[in-house]
């Protein structure tokens, strides 16, 4: 990681990105869509105490009001504002529930070498109200102008309090594991 110095580092979406991906289930589950669900606003505070190896601490802020729906391409928009509302209303519930984070509180299982490596992010994710451990295993390797670090994680809707989506009669729903995938540069 020696294109990168230790010290504190803020990324947004003008670094990378953050995805939210659902799926779907059900009787009439061909009907229903796995989603691809970009979050806009998003921001990390970095602090790195140490490159080789790698130590430090993150702590990350997003906005579940910027949720923006866009995957599969066939969605139109009526469908992709009617998801969204689903979204607000009875999943997220952004109006009562106005942040998601995360907050590291330690780094293991790091391997390192010639600055590329993978570890272990070690956290409290706060998601609907109620905070759990959550484990961002992370992949980094050099890049242009900094550290590229990526991965994905997979968790439970209802280990938050959080009812997966349903439609009526329960024929099509979102399954309770959803993945959040990361991919952005630190410098």
């Amino acid at each position: 990681m020696s294109s990168i110095s230790a010290g504190s580092k803020t990324v947004g979406p003008a670094n990378g990105t953050v995805t939210v991906k659902t799926f779907k289930e059900g009787l009439l589950s061909k009907m229903g869509h796995d989603l691809v669900i970009d979050v806009k606003q998003w921001s990390a505070k970095v602090q790195l105490d140490s490159v080789e190896p790698p130590a430090g601490s993150v702590e990350v802020e997003l906005d579940p009001k910027s949720l923006t729906i866009v995957g599969p391409g066939d969605l139109t928009d009526k469908d992709k504002n009617e998801i969204r509302g689903n979204i607000e209303k009875d999943v997220i519930q952004w109006a009562k529930f106005p942040s998601i984070t995360y907050k590291s509180t330690g780094v293991s299982n790091v391997k390192s070498a010639g600055g590329k490596g993978t570890a272990t992010v070690n956290g409290q994710l706060t998601l609907h109200g109620q905070t759990q451990a959550v484990d961002l295993p992370v992949s980094f390797e050099p890049a242009a102008n900094g550290v590229r670090v990526h991965g994905e994680v997979a968790i439970q809707q209802t280990r938050f309090g959080i009812k997966p989506y349903k439609a009526p009669l329960g024929v099509i729903k979102v399954k309770d594991e959803l993945k959040i995938v990361w991919d952005f540069v630190v410098s």
